[in-house]
């Protein structure tokens, strides 16, 4: 009589492989997840202090995410991960039929799940996750007999590689902007013709070919701020002031209308949608050259003493846009690790 066997492991793994996909899509790009949970916030009556610290309750949604699919994947703490999650998806649920099946859903174009990367409607979003729900209530089924904690704190050392690595991909992004950008203002992108991207003079009079002709013969510096820029603000750009001076760069600001009127430099005008689009930050940098993106920056971030001429900002951007690739060299090297951590725990348990 043949006996049927079926993989413990392959439950949990296909769950945390979806929460850490979830997971990192919202972390990415952590500027948009707050916005989005601010929007959240607004439509439930509990903006204020909750909406305030929307890019906190963003890192903290998305690196719980990937540490309970880091949990699941790696087999650490079965149990608790088990409920943690099924209880996560009991949340994830009321809130998308809340979407699917009352007017509040009108206000969103998307639940945000997969960030900007896909969208997918409200009603296959709830079944999504009601497909999710019951797959989460199986795996706690799966380990309903196990200790709720391991002996002698085994996978401890695994778990806190998990919660670091899981914390430092919206934490980077938040500081550094999103190294991958699905948005259609990523690193190498082509803003001639690109249908979304407008901006206007002060007598508001579109000017977007004539802004974009200048980075043709030498690289346009575009300061970008969706609130005043301050005294500091102005003393980390003083390295791009001496380049326009000296005619090694084009600079200008952009901005929103009755914002920073008092600075001297050549200043253009676009919506905020733009200014949220092209730049996940309030306020920052981006080198356009040929109408092409080749670096950004956040200002509060970016490196003032690398910038000294026109050749080291070219080089500067240069090194910027291969930003993606050395992120998934260090995602690939944390996992990795990780699961070195996991087999030295192995191994003295057994010794």
């Amino acid at each position: 009589m043949l006996r049927k066997h079926h993989n413990p492991h392959l439950l949990p793994t296909l769950l945390g492989t979806i929460f850490l996909i979830s997971g990192w899509l919202k972390g990415v790009d952590p500027y948009g997840t707050s916005l989005q949970m601010e929007e959240y916030f607004r439509v439930w009556g509990m903006d204020g202090a909750w909406s305030k610290y929307g890019m906190a309750w963003a890192i903290l949604l998305c690196t719980g995410e990937l540490f309970l699919g880091l949990l699941l994947v790696f087999g650490i703490f079965r149990k608790p991960a088990a409920w943690a999650v099924c209880l996560l998806m009991v949340f994830f649920t009321i809130v998308t039929g809340n979407l699917a099946f009352t007017v509040a859903g009108t206000a969103f174009q998307d639940c945000g799940c997969f960030g900007e990367a896909f969208k997918i409607s409200h009603e296959a979003t709830f079944f999504k996750n009601l497909l999710l729900l019951a797959l989460a209530s199986g795996n706690i089924l799966a380990v309903r007999h196990e200790r709720l904690l391991p002996k002698h704190g085994f996978g401890k050392w695994t778990a806190l590689a998990c919660l670091i690595f899981a914390t430092a991909i919206p934490v980077h992004s938040a500081l550094f902007l999103p190294p991958v950008d699905f948005l259609p203002y990523n690193r190498g992108t082509n803003l001639d013709g690109n249908p979304g991207f407008a901006v206007f003079n002060g007598q508001y009079e579109e000017v977007t070919d004539s802004l974009l002709n200048l980075s043709g013969s030498k690289p346009l510096a575009i300061i970008t701020a969706r609130e005043e820029l301050m005294a500091e603000d102005w003393k980390k750009l003083g390295a791009f002031s001496t380049l326009a001076k000296q005619g090694d760069i084009s600079l200008c600001l952009m901005s929103l209308p009755d914002l920073n009127e008092r600075n001297t430099m050549e200043t253009y005008y676009a919506d905020e949608v733009t200014l949220k689009s092209i730049l996940r930050s309030e306020k920052g940098i981006l080198i356009v050259e040929y109408g092409i993106i080749r670096a950004k920056w956040n200002l509060d971030t970016y490196p003032v003493k690398l910038i000294r001429h026109a050749t080291g900002l070219k080089q500067l951007a240069a090194w910027n846009s291969w930003i993606a690739y050395r992120y998934g060299f260090c995602l690939m090297a944390g996992l990795l690790l990780i699961g070195w951590i996991r087999k030295k725990e192995k191994q003295a348990v057994q010794a």
